[in-house]
This record gives structure tokens, sequence and C-alpha cells, in this order.
């Protein structure tokens, strides 16, 4: 097992993720990444805004719709009582 001092895996990882995201590996794949926070911040700012992208429409467009039952079905409530 290897091991690694904690000041020194926070030296390591904080000067390689000031140069962007950092991959970690287990048995040579991709494990984690390590990113700074404000690259975090950064990337959770886009996922939002292209969210609100998605959602403001702005578009012209015709939506077709057309209820399946266009008048409204009336009928006594069931209470479950026999009369």
């Amino acid at each position: 097992m290897n091991a690694i001092a904690a000041a020194e895996l926070n030296e390591t990882a904080t000067k390689g993720a000031d140069d962007g995201p950092l991959m970690i590996t287990s048995g040579g794949k991709p494990a984690y990444v390590l990113l700074s926070i404000n690259d975090y911040k950064e990337m959770r700012r886009a996922e939002a805004d292209a969210f609100l992208e998605r959602m403001r429409m702005d578009e012209d467009f015709e939506v077709d719709f057309s209820p399946a039952n266009k008048e409204p079905t009336v009928r006594a409530a069931d209470f479950g009582e026999d009369e």
C-alpha cells in the first residue's frame, strides 16, 4: 500500500488543480477529478446558464395541443357505501 503525508498530498494536489482539473487514478484508471473551487463554481454556473437558456423559450414556435377529452366528465362521488 502506498502512503503519502497529508501535507504533501495537499501541496501536490493544489498545485496540480491550480492548472486545471486534476485527474486522480486508481489502478491506472480514472477514478476522481479534483477541481479548484473557482473551476467548480464556473462549471456549475455554466450548467445553470445552459439550463435557463433551454427553459427561456425565446424562439417562436407552434405547439399543437389537442386534449383527448374536450368535455369534462361529471359523475356522482363514490364513497364506498352501499345504498
